[in-house]
């Protein structure tokens, strides 16, 4: 429910700013207008929550202490592969819910998996188990008979992802990376293997341009640079120019791909 709450802060917002206009009453308005608009937006929360979620909640991982999975399933009944959206505590959620819910009506069936926070071992050294639950969460699509697997990866995990996890090639068709600013290299990428770099924040991220150069140096044939101005939460989930901009590119390059036995 955490993507509930940017949209409840929006609402609550609208809610005050009705109340405030509603208590300057005009002798040529009727007095139960302004009441009655308050009531019809007050209950919309009310109507949202009644809504079933766009996903279902699941454990990937032997730790069965709470839920770190959401699964978004393909509404459209022609499916064209899977999104596995890595993410983590510092992640916008409600981006996140937005793009997988978005695109549950293209044939795209989605995971949220909420990567374990790193431990610290007696030599005060980070471990953690990213290639595992990235193992995990392939596994898991691919026994919901998707293998048209694409990556999704940000800022937060994308430099843990890139050094314990995609160095062994897992089978992935595609790679997203959102917002990241790191240094992480893109060397041990496969060379053919579309990858879209998308930035969507105020600022572009400080290694953005350095990226593309490092695209072009490691011959990367598949790589794509798209810088958008940021979206801010609406009261539905919707699809927004981020949420198109990814579709479109899945559509190009990824949608509906068969696989070699």
């Amino acid at each position: 429910m955490r993507y509930l709450f940017p949209l409840f802060s929006a609402h609550l917002t609208f809610i005050l700013t009705t109340v405030r206009s509603s208590i300057i009453w005009q002798p040529d308005q009727p007095l139960g207008h302004g009441l009655r608009l308050l009531l019809l937006f007050a209950l919309y929360p009310a109507s949202l929550l009644a809504l079933d979620k766009p996903y279902e909640s699941l454990h990937l991982g032997s730790d069965l202490s709470e839920n770190n999975s959401r699964l978004f399933a393909d509404q459209s009944g022609l499916p064209q592969g899977g999104v596995i959206i890595l993410s983590s505590a510092e992640s916008n959620d409600h981006k996140l819910v937005n793009l997988a819910n978005y695109l549950t009506h293209y044939g795209w069936t989605s995971l949220i998996t909420l990567l374990p926070a790193p431990a610290i071992d007696t030599d005060n050294a980070i471990t953690t188990t990213d290639g595992n639950m990235l193992a995990l969460a392939i596994e898991f699509m691919q026994q919901q008979g998707q293998f048209n697997l694409v990556l999704l990866a940000l800022n937060e995990t994308w430099p843990r992802l890139y050094t314990d996890s995609l160095v062994g090639k897992p089978p992935l068709q595609g790679l997203i990376l959102l917002d990241v600013d790191s240094a992480a290299a893109l060397g041990g990428l496969p060379k053919k293997m579309p990858l879209l770099d998308i930035a969507t924040e105020r600022r572009t991220p400080l290694t953005f341009a350095r990226r593309k150069s490092q695209a072009q140096h490691y011959r990367l044939a598949e790589y794509q640079q798209v810088s958008l101005p940021p979206s801010y939460p609406g009261l539905t989930l919707k699809e927004d120019r981020f949420s198109k901009r990814i579709r479109g590119w899945l559509l190009r390059h990824v949608q509906g791909m068969e696989l070699a036995e």
